[in-house]
Parts: C-alpha cells; sequence; structure tokens
C-alpha cells in the first residue's frame, strides 16, 4: 500500500484576508467609467495601440451613444511603485463614484503595482479590470490567487503585423470582454475563475501531502525524490533536487536560531503578499540542503531585503537578468566554510551554494515569483540559483565591509539585486592605473540599468591585484573615487525620459557617472591569485543593505 507523508509547504500564507470581488451593476448605462494609464501607454508600446482610446470608442459604439458610460480619464505613472500613492488613486477613486475602473496596460514590471491598485479598488468596492500583455498576465493572476480570486484580467494581444480588419476585431472583442468584466455578477465571475484554474496551484497550501510508492528502495530516497516531483507539480522548486523538510530536520534548522518560529522577517512581499516567517525560512533552508549553523546567515539576508530600499516588492519579479548578491564579512565566514578565495562565485561550496539558494526558493516559493510565469526575467540568469560568496579576511589589504560599517568581531551580510558579476581582464597592463582603467570601461556601458537608476555596483577584486592597488597608495576609498570619475558614459545620446531618477548633481554634466556619489561603489576581495577585477551590474531600482548576523 502507498504511504502517504505530511509536509510543511515551503509556501508561505497572505498576510491579509482574500477579498471577494466588488458587486457589478447590471449596466454601465449613464455611469462613469474611468480609465487609468498607468504609464505604459506609451509609443515604445506602439505594438499594443492606444488601447484606452480604442475602449471608450468602441464600449461607446457597443452600448449606443445614449446607453453609454460617462468617461474620465487619468493617468498616472505605476512604474515605480509607492504604496501610499496606490491608497490615494483608490480614495480618488471613491469620490469620483465610478461603476468601474479599466487599469492599462499591465505590461512587465508595472504589472505589480497595477495589480495591487486593482486588489485595493475591489476591497474598496470598485469593480476593476486589468487589461494585460501575454508578459503581465502570469504576474497578474498570481497576485489574484493569494488577494482577490477572479479578478478581471483582459489579454492585449500585440497587434503588429495585423491588417485593420483584424485590428478591428481585437478591439470589439476587448471592448466586450470589458463590459462582460464589469457587468456580470462577481459570483459568476469567481466561479469561471475557479473552473479555468487560473492564478496558482500552491495557493492556500500550508501542508503537502506526499505519496510514496510501495517499494524496497530507502524511505528517505522516497520522499526526496516524490516530494521533488510534486513540488515541480506546484512550481514551487528552481528545478534541481531537494531535501524534504520533515519536522526533525526543521526543527533542528530553528534550533540554530533564538528566534520565535513566528517572527516575521519580511511582511508580505509580492506576488504572494505572504509573510517571509523564520519557520518558513526554516522549510526553504532544508529544501536548499543548508546545514542548521547556516541559518543565522540566512535570517541576516532576509532581513537586508527586507528594508524599504531594498524594493523586494520590485525585485522578485522585474524583467531584468539578476538575483541577489549576497556577501559575507567577518569571522563567522570562516567558521562555516563560506568561500571567499578561488572559485569563491563558482561551484563546489556547500556554504555559498545552500545559503544563496535558500534565499531564492524563498522568493520563488514563499513570494512567488515563479520563473517564466510571475517572474517577469526576460532572459533568467544563473544568479537566480545561487549568488552568496565571502569576503576575503586573510588576503584582503584593506578593511573588510563589517569593519567599515561595524567592526572587526562582527560578522555581516550585504544584498544587492544585480547581475552576475561581468568579467574585468585589463589589455592595457597590470598597473593599478591600467586595472582601475579597464574597470572602469568595464562599468560605463549604455546597456546598464544604472545609467537610467544611478545605484551600488559590486567591484570585487582578487587578493594580488588589491596588493598592486593598495602598494600604489589605493584604498577602498580612493579605488570608488577613480571609478566615479572614469566610469562614465556620454549625456549625449540619453534621451529625456531616461533622465528621470538622475540626482541635481547630473545637471548640465557631458559625461554621465554610474553611480550618485563614489560610496555607491562597494569594494572587496575575494578569489584567487590573478588577473581578474569583476564587477557586478545592478537592477537600478534597489539599493544594497547591510544587516549583522545574530548569534543567536
Amino acid at each position: 500500500m502507498p504511504t502517504r507523508v505530511t509536509l510543511p509547504s515551503p509556501g508561505g500564507q497572505p498576510v491579509r484576508p482574500r477579498a471577494s470581488l466588488a458587486p457589478r451593476p447590471e449596466s454601465l448605462s449613464g455611469r462613469r467609467l474611468l480609465l487609468l494609464d498607468n504609464g505604459q501607454i506609451t509609443p515604445s508600446q506602439h505594438r499594443f495601440g492606444p488601447v484606452l482610446d480604442w475602449l471608450a470608442e468602441d464600449i461607446e459604439a457597443a452600448l449606443t451613444p445614449d446607453a453609454a458610460p460617462q468617461f474620465l480619464r487619468r493617468a498616472e505613472d505605476l512604474v515605480t511603485f509607492e504604496a501610499a500613492r496606490v491608497a490615494a488613486l483608490r480614495e480618488e477613486a471613491e469620490r469620483a463614484n465610478v461603476a468601474g475602473i479599466v487599469i492599462a496596460i499591465c505590461h512587465a514590471g508595472v504589472t505589480a503595482p497595477s495589480s495591487l491598485l486593482a486588489g485595493e479598488l475591489e476591497r474598496a468596492g470598485i469593480p476593476c479590470v486589468l487589461i494585460a500583455t501575454a508578459l503581465g498576465r502570469p504576474l497578474a493572476e498570481t497576485m489574484a490567487a493569494y488577494d482577490v480570486p477572479g479578478r478581471q484580467i483582459i489579454e492585449a494581444p500585440t497587434i503588429m503585423g495585423l491588417d485593420a480588419q483584424e485590428v478591428r476585431e481585437i478591439r470589439e472583442q476587448m471592448a466586450r470582454a470589458v463590459i462582460e468584466a464589469l457587468t456580470t455578477p462577481a459570483e459568476q465571475l469567481e466561479e469561471r475563475a475557479r473552473a479555468a484554474g487560473r492564478g496558482d496551484p500552491a495557493a492556500g497550501e500550508e501542508t503537502l501531502e506526499i505519496e510514496l510508492p510501495d517499494e524496497p528502495s530507502g524511505a528517505a530516497v522516497q520522499l526526496d525524490t516524490a516530494l521533488w516531483e510534486r513540488l515541480e507539480e506546484l512550481r514551487m522548486s528552481d528545478g534541481l533536487p531537494v531535501v524534504a523538510p520533515t519536522p526533525e530536520r526543521v526543527e533542528a534548522m530553528l534550533a540554530a536560531t533564538s528566534r520565535s518560529p513566528d517572527q516575521l522577517l519580511l511582511d508580505g512581499p509580492m506576488p504572494s503578499g505572504s509573510a517571509i516567517t523564520v519557520e518558513r525560512m526554516a522549510v526553504n533552508a532544508v529544501l536548499a540542503g543548508c546545514r542548521p549553523e547556516y541559518f543565522p546567515v540566512v535570517i541576516a539576508a532576509i532581513e537586508a531585503m527586507a528594508a524599504p530600499e531594498y524594493r523586494f516588492f520590485q525585485a522578485a519579479i522585474t524583467t531584468h537578468p539578476g538575483g541577489t548578491a549576497v556577501v559575507v564579512s567577518g569571522p563567522l565566514a570562516r567558521e562555516l566554510g563560506i568561500q571567499s578565495g578561488p572559485g569563491a562565485l563558482g561551484a563546489g561550496f556547500r556554504a555559498n551554494a545552500t545559503i544563496g539558494r535558500a534565499i531564492n526558493l524563498a522568493v520563488i516559493n514563499i513570494a512567488r515569483s515563479i520563473p517564466g510565469h510571475s517572474n517577469l526575467s526576460t532572459m533568467g540568469s544563473p544568479a537566480q540559483y545561487s549568488y552568496c560568496f565571502a569576503e576575503d579576511a586573510e588576503s584582503n589589504p584593506w578593511p573588510g565591509l563589517n569593519a567599515q560599517l561595524y567592526d572587526d568581531d562582527t560578522t555581516c551580510v550585504t544584498v544587492l539585486k544585480c547581475e552576475s558579476p561581468h568579467n574585468v581582464l585589463s589589455s592595457i597592463g597590470t598597473s593599478a592605473e591600467a586595472l582601475l582603467q579597464s574597470t572602469a570601461a568595464v562599468t560605463a556601458t549604455l546597456g546598464s540599468n544604472a545609467l537610467r537608476w544611478p545605484c551600488e555596483h559590486l567591484v570585487i577584486v582578487n587578493p594580488a591585484l588589491a596588493a598592486i592597488l593598495d602598494e600604489a597608495g589605493y584604498t577602498k576609498e580612493k579605488v570608488a573615487e577613480y571609478l566615479f570619475e572614469h566610469a562614465r558614459v556620454d549625456a549625449a545620446p540619453i534621451p529625456p525620459q531616461f533622465r528621470k531618477a538622475w540626482p541635481d548633481s547630473f545637471s548640465g554634466l557631458d559625461r554621465i557617472p554610474m553611480v550618485e556619489d563614489p560610496s555607491q561603489f562597494i569594494v572587496v576581495v575575494a578569489g584567487a591569485i590573478g588577473s581578474q577585477i569583476m564587477v557586478a551590474i545592478p537592477w537600478g531600482l534597489s539599493r544594497a543593505v547591510t544587516r549583522p548576523v545574530s548569534a543567536g
């Protein structure tokens, strides 16, 4: 007979209860309908057309002029999410007494704040419809599963290459879908969503039921294999084998910290809005293969990611191909075997691999940033598996990050949402100036997100080259100052819309730095003796955050 095993789910539970759809009016006749441009209906999205202009025309045509709603228009750039602004928009909609709101167009990162706004509107009793692209729709549906199941999401197909008649048919279909979404009884819409199985198959799962085959192989092997298969079905996996989080293993992980299992580490990260607690992190740390003694480092990394300036909400789902770099500095790194020397950013080191993997599994399993689905990363990145290493303390001619920010005895964790590091191999010599000139050339590129949103870069110098720089009189601060002055690009080709986040100090500059000030170059020493320096280009909207590792 097959054996059933119950395990704790590696997912979380939403911070607030799910809500029902707002009641729908029977008709839009004579009612107010707000059409909200969320900042994406621009020439850059021409392949979807002027969606809101079309809807106003086509809804009016479908209902006849005397029965059409009164259309209100509003443009609000939701690309840069601010919770207070979402709440203010909800209040404005309530005061306007609208019968429904259409938000367009949910594409890439703007999908998440648009979905949050739609949830606030439905909770306030205002029917809402999201117009989404094929890229934005899976994220919008995943968020709906945890917030307002049945939320109406209509896909806008691309119109590139279509003739006028095909475009007309698409327009009419969208108008009919919007009318239906705003006038069909909420209960019917919610039932349709349940029947279609939209959203997230893991939503609401507090435990996992695993069925083990009646075979002579070892029970532990059966359990890990069966769990791996079950997690794949639920999209709760990075694709690699896992260690089953049995109660005994989770308890051993929790015993490595004095924190309460219920302690909140990160409050309601999106897409799921589920809390990351100490216990849920312990489950994911077991899955990742962490030893219990690594767990305090995992906790410190999640606490750093919880800082508002890290912007976890958007970092988890951005189209940008990157991961969360985790740099461990201080004496505990050596005690735990977190590699800082040869191959530190590669394979072969359990502490590096499993600490970084636990953090990424939490992003997938608890936040529900599902690769290829609600995670919008266009290409993906190896950094989304694991991205953890230690700063070299023994061969470092400069103070470590822990000494800079705390003291020699403190171990700290620094996190930064960034790309996999780019290698710098100086082809103009190995003098200090040649090394820095080459590093500046790799850092300064028109293809970097930091050109729109200047922020921290991670600069990883191997011990031999760090010694050359130190002997030439370059401290960490002087390295950063050199890169600030020389890692620059010509301002002329950069269009005005990409300059919105620039600080005032950039005004009038012919050449633009990649950071706001030298302190945003985070210089660390790691790796083997060799010819390489590495630079990790940031996502841009996130800031580096450091937190100490608690002993208990």
